[in-house]
């Protein structure tokens, strides 16, 4: 069973204020204001939230954010970190697992997000 978080983060509130409450696992929620965000910015893409894919050593991975712009046929991927609440800056464990991640799938741009450090 997934964590839900019982303190949201500010993020959780604007996503609950403005999309309805949904109840699911820290983080989720600003990935999905992540997604729509995206989308705004690039209307002609297309644009998923919580994307799997299989890479070329045939490893699974979860994807936060993915892009695909219609315009150049760009790829990006992106991982969402929302340490509202921590405070904490995102660390090199995290960097090293999405550059992993980035080298395996090979999109044309990978980007870390997040609200703090």
């Amino acid at each position: 069973m997934e964590k839900v978080s019982k303190n949201p983060s500010r993020y959780d509130e604007l996503f609950d204020k403005y999309q309805g409450f949904l109840r699911t696992k820290s983080g989720t929620k600003y990935e999905m204001l992540a997604a729509l965000v995206f989308k705004l910015l690039n209307e002609s893409g297309v644009v998923i939230h919580d994307l799997h894919l299989t890479g070329e050593t045939d490893t699974k991975a979860q994807i936060d954010v993915s892009i695909k712009e219609h315009e150049t046929n760009r790829r990006i991927l992106i991982e969402c970190k929302d340490y509202d609440i921590s405070g904490d800056p995102v660390g090199i464990g995290i960097v090293r697992c999405f550059w992993a991640v980035v080298e395996d799938t090979k999109p044309d741009t990978g980007i870390i997000i997040t609200c703090n450090g």
